[in-house]
């Protein structure tokens, strides 16, 4: 209870910062409350709307250590952030990972993960349990053909991740088990499956649009994949919504603005940018393997490397203030689940 009420203060203080900053046109450094760290780009997995995979092996021995994953935690605990939010590449290829959130963990931080499930078993599921406070998986369709075709690695993909959720659902105590789906023009009449399937299973779901970006490593090669048709894509989509299981008031709060608006962005990516005012690099970070600092993860601008200055430096130079100013107006579009429903929410209150 003490941990809940110390995060839900530091919130706060983040929100009032964030407020001040935005007002005074960043004369003053906001506070950020969430980093996104890209761990690897190693994949077990070849998803059709990333090509981290092909850059990861050609750059492994550029990816931060230990050592400085760690400097970079108790960095970031200063500046303000209690949560911390691994993606990749594939996440649990990175060496040592577990053991440097185990340390975050201890300094009283949020740590979550999204993978896509093929690297979790009976050997090592205990102490991913023990390192992470919520657990996303990948699944996008309960059809393990077009899932498998998704992902790009072939069949066993869905088979593994579903193994996953079993052991994971059927364990775990202290952890939040969640299912995430990225949601294309070929899987979208799968999606109210998805959440039935496992709401059953009191587990939560969620989803977001497939991007298609050329400068953040998000890009198809098959457009299929955002070839949505407006006329059917309308009635699918207020079916979904209408048929949608939240798992709780907070879920319903957090998304349904999000989900609302989404087959907008589905069917034209600009036509949602004045939605929200966009908080990126103020109430959030994103730092790739190679130590680069960048806004979020849509936009790929660099603050600095932690390799070459401290994260404290690099959020706190005059490089990150005119980098706010210029996201404050939000020249580019996206819609992802790390950043547009957060910046729905704050929009509101900043």
């Amino acid at each position: 209870m003490a941990n809940k009420l110390a995060l839900m203060l530091s919130g706060l203080k983040s929100v009032r910062s964030i407020r001040k900053a935005y007002r005074n046109n960043f004369k003053s450094a906001p506070r950020p409350f969430e980093l996104h760290f890209e761990t690897t780009y190693l994949c077990t997995c070849k998803c059709v709307f990333c090509n981290r995979w092909a850059e990861g092996p050609k750059r492994v021995n550029e990816e931060l250590d230990y050592n400085q994953i760690i400097s970079m935690i108790n960095q970031a605990y200063e500046l303000g952030v209690r949560i911390i939010i691994l993606s990749g590449g594939e996440p649990l290829l990175k060496k040592d990972i577990l053991k440097a959130m185990q340390c975050a963990k201890k300094k009283g931080m949020i740590t979550s993960v999204t993978h896509n499930g093929t690297l979790i078993t009976d050997k090592n599921l205990h102490e991913i349990l023990s390192s992470f406070s919520n657990i996303s998986i990948s699944i996008d369709s309960m059809n393990s053909e077009v899932h498998d075709r998704i992902r790009g690695a072939g069949s066993g993909t869905h088979k593994k991740a579903m193994h996953a959720i079993r052991l994971l659902n059927k364990h775990a105590k202290n952890s939040a088990i969640h299912v995430q789906s990225v949601v294309t023009a070929h899987n979208i009449t799968d999606i109210l499956e998805i959440n039935k399937e496992f709401f059953a299973l009191g587990i939560p779901t969620s989803f977001q649009p497939i991007h298609d970006e050329l400068d953040n490593s998000f890009m198809l090669k098959d457009k299929s994949f955002v070839q949505f048709n407006e006329k059917s894509l309308r009635p699918q989509w207020e079916d979904l919504l209408k048929n949608y299981s939240y798992s709780g008031f907070i879920e319903r709060l957090v998304f349904k603005k999000y989900y609302a608006r989404m087959a907008d962005f589905m069917i034209n990516p600009t036509s949602t940018k004045e939605c929200f005012t966009c908080y990126a690099g103020s109430c959030s970070m994103t730092i790739d393997p190679y130590g680069n600092v960048y806004p979020c993860d849509a936009l790929r601008k660099s603050m600095g490397n932690i390799k070459e200055q401290s994260l404290i430096d690099i959020w706190n130079n005059k490089e990150s203030q005119n980098l706010r100013r210029s996201i404050k107006y939000r020249n580019c579009h996206c819609w992802l689940m790390c950043n547009a429903p957060m910046n729905i929410h704050l929009t509101k209150y900043c």
